[in-house]
């Protein structure tokens, strides 16, 4: 075992332990599970375990390939490293609890690993633990679509709204794109659909209503919110900044505003803000109006209807 403090072998303090697995001795194989002595060949591996107080822990960890006469060449079986893992079984389990609450990014960052390593260890994780999809007796959907990187490309997911669990999700946000989705839940399972909580997209409401013929369309309160907030009560903002490009002092005000009118009232960070947005719409009654109406369009979220 031997300690490297920051800057001897990367930025952060290192202990290395050197794991001798020397000797004859019956080995597990990994493919059949049989006991092997014979030995076909070794190698040497850097494996990553769970941090000795402040430093990065790594295993120089010595792999046996055992010469199973019914596999051929096969990696020994360790309950504590699965066969071809750069990081060891408790501290795969590790970095998989702390993606629940944390960024990935942060998560690698936190144990000194690359990124693609822990959204591996997460993805495996998650397949592991989650049971796949099924359709079950659907009666309310909700789907939309998010960037899968900056540019481009996007995907859709749909989610039973009841129960909140994640059915299916696709490459694409196109009518092609989703149409799998409503052929793997089926023509009857689809016919049973009541509603369906989307945005604003044609697309995807040409799609619902070919394949779920009996559904209501529900247009999500933040997506219609986001479109009046761009379409109507920003584009007045504009238009009152140019009508009063002669009092510099008004036109820049309203010119500065723009977050104060498109936030809610409860998440602007201190009273200066409030009270900006108060003297802003006393002053000016077409952005005093769109706000109003901003409020009014937010409270039909919340009315019952029985």
């Amino acid at each position: 075992m031997e300690r490297f403090e920051p800057g001897e072998k990367g930025t952060r303090a290192q202990v290395w332990i050197e794991l001798l697995g020397f000797g004859v001795h019956p080995r597990t194989c990994s493919g059949c599970q049989r006991k092997v002595s014979a030995v076909h060949d070794w190698s040497q591996r850097e494996i990553r375990d769970l941090p000795v107080f402040d430093a990065d822990t790594v295993l120089v960890v010595w792999r046996v390939r055992v010469a199973c006469p019914a596999c051929g060449p096969k990696l020994e079986a360790l309950d504590w490293l699965e066969p071809y893992a750069r990081v060891t079984n408790r501290m795969a389990e590790s970095v998989a609890r702390m993606c629940k609450v944390m960024p990935i990014k942060r998560v690698a960052e936190h144990y000194g690993l690359h990124w693609g390593t822990v959204k591996d260890i997460d993805k495996a994780y998650l397949e592991r633990t989650l049971e796949p999809a099924r359709p079950g007796k659907v009666r309310l959907l909700m789907m939309d679509e998010f960037a899968l990187h900056k540019g481009q490309s996007y995907a859709t997911v749909f989610a039973d709204t009841e129960t909140r669990q994640v059915l299916w999700v696709g490459k694409g946000r196109g009518k092609a794109d989703i149409r799998p989705f409503f052929e793997w839940l089926g023509k009857r399972r689809c016919r049973k659909v009541a509603a369906v909580a989307m945005d604003m997209s044609p697309t995807f409401e040409a799609e619902v209503r070919q394949h779920c013929p009996n559904a209501e369309i529900v247009l999500d309160q933040f997506h219609v919110l986001a479109n009046f907030g761009k379409q109507v009560l920003d584009r007045i903002r504009v238009n009152e900044a140019n009508r009063c490009r002669d009092d510099k002092a008004a036109r820049e005000l309203i010119k500065g505003a723009k977050w104060l009118l498109l936030g809610n009232w409860e998440n602007l960070p201190n009273r200066e803000s409030k009270t900006r947005l108060n003297a802003l719409l006393e002053a000016n009654q077409a952005l005093m109006t769109a706000y109003v109406m901003k409020d009014a369009l937010k409270a039909l979220w919340g009315f019952n209807s029985q």
